[in-house]
């Protein structure tokens, strides 16, 4: 009974301290900005042609939280062939940053 009791606090420590080295690594910026990461990550797929060229259509202010969002979570929850992509991949602000530039058509 007392090795059981060990083995779980042992395995309880170890997750939360995985757990917390996860939401560290979560407030990490990888790209400096949305440019960045749109250049190093996106492209890949949505300047050859795999992936629609149409996300670099600038849309108009009144559309632009709307689009700002949709490209968000598109990002981040993914979308058919379009993969998520976790926080520890690119963090929130990076990826507001990203978005709000597609939709007003300042990333190219």
């Amino acid at each position: 009974m007392q090795k059981q009791y060990k083995s779980i606090r042992l395995l309880t420590l170890a997750s939360l301290l995985l757990f917390g080295f996860s939401q560290s690594m979560a407030s990490e910026r990888y790209y400096k900005n949305g440019q960045e990461a749109y250049t190093k990550v996106c492209a890949y797929c949505h300047d050859t042609g795999v992936g629609p060229d149409s996300i670099k259509i600038k849309f108009d202010a009144a559309s632009v939280d709307f689009r700002t969002e949709n490209i968000f979570q598109t990002v981040r929850l993914g979308l058919n062939a379009m993969p998520a992509f976790r926080k520890t991949e690119i963090d929130d602000a990076t990826l507001r940053d990203l978005s709000r530039g597609l939709a007003t058509g300042t990333i190219k």
